[in-house]
Formats: structure tokens, C-alpha cells, sequence
């Protein structure tokens, strides 16, 4: 490798098109961590990157970058794996709710084949696997929130009971009934809030867990104990918002799952 010349995989997560026949695309690398770079003639048919640059594409790059530019061009790209391929519309959403996750985090770029690793795993798994793609997301969010150092255990933050009945903020994890009574009111009174470039956000300490979503959380370690009829709409939602205070709390910074969205919107047509 040259200061210029940068060879790496990656994991496309993003693509948007730039000047005519060209794309920018945002990923995911085993070596430098998330980035950005520009690859000429994307969209030329027949071209020698035709279908190479899909979004959840795994493939080989060799980037170059002029002194003192910003921006990464592509010289060169191999397929490695396609894991958007082949796999069914709900399966889609989750995929691309893994990669909306990553793309709003920071990691140091000494721990890129970490994260790098933890994302080829879920796409690998999930293309092939026949559990329902929510649990198996669960599971992967749950991994990446131990990386980044603010661990999401399954079991109470009180007293290490599995019987866990809530979200508590203010504790940073789930709480059993007993260490958490405030939960008998549905989205408890009290209140926690921070800050993000002035603006004030706040959300409930207590987020109360349905009966399905505690067993979800209790069981997330063993796929196989997990029946569809447990995953619906409310699940969904509670898990949803019980990431993405996780990580405001920590990071204060406002985090959020589109794709979670458009997943709810597909159970609502299944139910």
C-alpha cells in the first residue's frame, strides 16, 4: 500500500448517484472503518462495475486519494458476495435497518475489523437462516451496543433476574418488576432528558414491556425457543424504542431506524 493507494473490503451501505454516469458510495471497511468515495462510470451498461456496487454488496476495493483531498476514488472493485440477493422483502428492511445502525456510529478505526466482522456475520446469517429476520436483528443490535461499550444485558440491571418487565433509562438497561415498581404506570411519570446542539429532547425513564417483548428479551440467545406468533407490530415497536433511547442516552445524539418503520408497516399487512 502506497500513502495514496488504499485496498480494503467493504461492505456497501449506501448509494447515491454523482454527475452523470458516477455514484457515491458510503461503506463500511475492514480496515479503515466507514468512508466515502466516488467511482466513475457506475451507471455505464456493461460496464465493468455493473452490478458490483449494489448496497450490501461485500466486495474488494482499491481506493486512491490525491494529498490533501477529502474524498476517496475507486480504482479498482471485486465482488465478493451479494447479500441482498435472493432473500425475501422482510429480510431486506432488516438488513438495511443493520446498516442505518452503523452508519450512526463512531468507532476508532484501530476497531474497524470488529465491527467490520460483527456486520459480514448478520448479512451472512440472515441470507441463509430460516428464524425470523427480528430476533436475528435483536441479537445484532444487541452485540453491536457491547462493542461500542454501552452493553444492553437481557437480564435485570437491578438483580440479575431474567423475569425482566421493562426498559429503564435512568439505569441504562431492563429491570424486573420488583426493582422497577414505578412500571406499573404505563410510561412511567419521570422523565429523562439531554441535550443536542441546543435543542432539549426528552423521553420516559420507564418504558413497559408487553408480555411478548419480555419473552423476546428473556429468550433472544436461543433462536429456536422463539415462535413467530411472538413477533407482532407492538414487539416490534417496544424494541425499536428501547434501541434508540438506549444509544440518545449514551451518545447524546439523536439515533434513528427507518427501516424499523417500513418493517412495522409490512406486520401491519400480515397481521
Amino acid at each position: 500500500m502506497t500513502n495514496s493507494t488504499y485496498l480494503s473490503k467493504a461492505i456497501i451501505l449506501k448509494r447515491s448517484r454523482f454527475k452523470e454516469s458516477s455514484c457515491l458510495c458510503r461503506c463500511i471497511t475492514e480496515d479503515y472503518g466507514l468512508l466515502n468515495f466516488a467511482a466513475n462510470g457506475t451507471y455505464k451498461e456493461k460496464g465493468p462495475l455493473t452490478g458490483v456496487l449494489e448496497p450490501f454488496n461485500e466486495v474488494d476495493i482499491e481506493l486512491h486519494r490525491s494529498s490533501g483531498a477529502g474524498l476517496y476514488y475507486l480504482r479498482n472493485a471485486g465482488l465478493i458476495d451479494s447479500y441482498m440477493i435472493g432473500i425475501d422483502y422482510l429480510k431486506t428492511l432488516f438488513l438495511c435497518a443493520a446498516g442505518e445502525l452503523m452508519l450512526q456510529v463512531n468507532y476508532p478505526i484501530e476497531d474497524s475489523q470488529d465491527y467490520y466482522n460483527l456486520l459480514k456475520v448478520y448479512c451472512s446469517f440472515l441470507k441463509t437462516t430460516t428464524y425470523h429476520p427480528f430476533p436475528v436483528f435483536i441479537r445484532y443490535a444487541i452485540r453491536l451496543l457491547k462493542l461500542l461499550g454501552v452493553p444492553l444485558d437481557n437480564n435485570c440491571a437491578g438483580c440479575g433476574s431474567s423475569q425482566v418487565t421493562a426498559y429503564c433509562v435512568s439505569q441504562h438497561g431492563f429491570t424486573c418488576r420488583a426493582c422497577n415498581p414505578s412500571q406499573d404506570k404505563p410510561y412511567a411519570s419521570s422523565e429523562c432528558s439531554y441535550s443536542v446542539a441546543e435543542k432539549q429532547y426528552s423521553y420516559s425513564d420507564t418504558l413497559t414491556l408487553s408480555d411478548k417483548t419480555s419473552y423476546l428479551v428473556a429468550n433472544i440467545g436461543n433462536l429456536k425457543s422463539i415462535d413467530k406468533d411472538m413477533i407482532t407490530n407492538e414487539t416490534l415497536e417496544e424494541i425499536k424504542e428501547i434501541i434508540n433511547a438506549h444509544l440518545s442516552s449514551s451518545f447524546h445524539k439523536m439515533f434513528h431506524l427507518k427501516s424499523i418503520d417500513d418493517c412495522g408497516k409490512q406486520f401491519d399487512k400480515t397481521e
